[in-house]
């Protein structure tokens, strides 16, 4: 089975749409077909594919089991910043609201397009890796 990486991605998308686990996205094994719902809107959920739920459906990851949330962040800070920006990224982690800090730190010193860059590549990497795993080709077009 393949699929482009630009219909993966939405599927990724979607399933890390709320960060809360309530929108959820599948794809098929053989097909390459997606499938998304949420529990927040049933307007928006797709007709449910006569198939569904079976083996040939593959559960989308939370960005947490791909190792993307806060230690992308660091792991960021590690990389890119000064070891006392890094020490400033690790205090705004240890409080509630931590992204929209982070985001407004880095705005002020100037890294956020940095941080978006290196998100996305991590992001594709490890997408491409977890597809990799279950089977499924990826493809550029």
């Amino acid at each position: 089975m393949s699929i482009t990486y630009d219909t993966l991605y939405d599927l990724f998308t979607w399933a890390w749409m709320d960060g809360m686990g309530s929108s959820e996205a599948w794809v098929h094994r053989q097909d390459g077909r997606g499938y998304c719902t949420t529990d927040w809107d049933d307007s928006i959920n797709e007709p449910q594919p006569e198939d569904f739920p079976s083996d040939d459906w593959i559960v989308i990851p939370d960005k947490r089991d791909l190792d993307l949330g806060s230690h992308l962040v660091f792991r960021f800070a590690k990389t890119q910043l000064s070891a006392e920006q890094q020490e400033w990224v690790f205090d705004i982690f240890r409080q509630k609201g931590a992204y929209r800090r982070y985001k407004d730190y880095l705005t002020r010193i100037d890294q956020l397009n940095a941080w978006y860059e290196f998100q996305h590549a991590e992001e594709e990497m490890a997408i491409r890796a977890w597809a990799e795993e279950q089977g499924i080709v990826v493809r550029d077009d």
